[in-house]
């Protein structure tokens, strides 16, 4: 009985003193706004009055809708996705100092709002 009770204890000890590993595993919930629209190539954003030149290399095509439905209004579209924080922010797309949309929007964590514009 003894023997059995120094084991135990040795074995409690030793697993007491082991490193703990943690490994965390998830999917990244992206929070942004998503502005479509024909053309957004050499238009400037303002977001939260932070200047953004908008090049061909920030781009994204549309490319299929929900669950890969097609949408022939919006394929070949110009995608902007800017990812923020969540809250309140300002908006405002220029082109040549011409201010062609602007809008303030809130966003809950998680949360994509997609704009388009015309």
């Amino acid at each position: 009985m003894k023997k059995i009770a120094i084991t135990l204890l040795a074995l409690l000890l030793v697993a007491c003193g082991a490193p703990v590993n943690t490994t965390q595993l998830g999917y990244h919930e992206a929070t942004g706004v998503q502005i479509i629209a024909d053309t957004l190539i050499g238009k400037v954003i303002f977001v939260d009055g932070e200047q953004i030149l908008i090049k061909k290399g920030t781009l994204d095509r549309f490319q299929m809708g929900i669950a890969g439905s097609k949408n022939s209004e919006l394929e070949g579209m110009d995608v902007l996705f800017l990812e923020l924080e969540q809250g309140n922010h300002s908006l405002v797309l220029t082109d040549n100092g011409v201010i062609l949309f602007e809008k303030e929007v809130y966003l809950s964590n998680g949360q994509v709002k997609e704009l388009r514009i015309k």
